[in-house]
């Protein structure tokens, strides 16, 4: 793929290269806090929350798990602990989703301006 950008960009001239510098791929911290806008940032605000809170939870069923001595607080703390657990993971699985979703469809649209200005080139 590397290569394919290589000779697009050895094609183009420089003010188009100029264009194309302005859609760079963002660090992975901009990344993270561009998913907290657009349409789908309800569903983002409420994942991270969700995912905090599950993590909150794991810790205290670590926790009590391990300094209670009743078998029955221990089954429920060792239950909640898995199923937190598998919170956190859906969480996080799905914050990585809509991340990822996010950079496909900046590809695409780094592809259609690469694609639009050459033949605009062409013609």
């Amino acid at each position: 793929m590397n290569d394919l950008d290589d000779r697009i960009l050895k094609a183009l001239k420089a003010e188009d290269r100029e264009l194309l510098e302005a859609y760079k791929e963002p660090n992975l911290f901009i990344q993270f806090t561009r998913s907290f806008r657009g349409e789908w940032r309800v569903f983002m605000i409420l994942t991270a929350v969700s995912g905090i809170i599950a993590g909150v939870l794991l810790g205290l069923c670590t926790y009590w798990y391990f300094t209670t001595t009743d078998p029955q607080v221990r089954e429920l703390a060792a239950i909640g602990f898995i199923c937190m657990f598998f919170g956190v993971g859906f969480t996080k699985l799905m914050h990585y989703n809509h991340v990822g979703n996010a950079n496909v469809i900046r590809e695409i649209k780094r592809l259609e301006l690469q694609v639009s200005l050459l033949a605009e080139r062409n013609n």
